[in-house]
């Protein structure tokens, strides 16, 4: 019965992540610097809450919000191109054109590893006093780049039907 319900709760929490993957990109969209990470950050939260929520794992906003940080610490080179892609809204018309393309990738990847990270620590029992950041570095990065590739070969297998239309 248990496996059942882990199951269950393992679906539930990949249909929360999925749905907030489109949040996510979307609040990257915003064309305000800072305001654009803001969004996102609160979006990634919200995502973590639902998620606890499912696993019936107290939610603590603060602790929550220090996790995500250390977390995105672990990308900081792509983390730094999204703070760019943030900054370089400024720049009006092209500034604004190329932080929109940049950032909502950036927001998916980052969100759909966080919602795997938190999946996994919470099915094993954890919570989010007992979350190790350091330990956790190496699954959101694995994670992240899966993210990635994956919007890469979307993207090129796209591409490439479209070429051959």
């Amino acid at each position: 019965m248990e496996t059942e319900n882990t199951e269950e709760n393992h679906v539930q929490a990949s249909k929360i992540i999925t749905k907030y993957l489109g949040w996510s990109a979307g609040a990257a969209f915003i064309p305000v610097p800072g305001f654009d990470l803001a969004a996102v950050t609160a979006v990634q939260i919200k995502m973590i809450a639902d998620i606890a929520k499912v696993y019936g794992v107290p939610f603590k906003k603060d602790a929550t919000k220090t996790i995500i940080g250390s977390l995105l610490a672990t990308i900081l080179p792509s983390g730094v191109a999204q703070g760019a892609s943030s900054l370089v809204k400024i720049v009006p018309g092209v500034g604004t054109i190329l932080g929109m393309a940049t950032a909502p990738a950036f927001a998916a990847a980052s969100t759909y590893a966080i919602g795997k990270v938190f999946t996994q620590h919470f099915e094993s029992g954890g919570n989010l006093i007992t979350f190790d950041t350091t330990a956790a570095r190496e699954y959101f990065k694995a994670e992240y780049d899966t993210a990635v590739q994956t919007q890469k070969s979307g993207a090129s297998s796209k591409d490439s039907g479209s070429k051959a239309a």
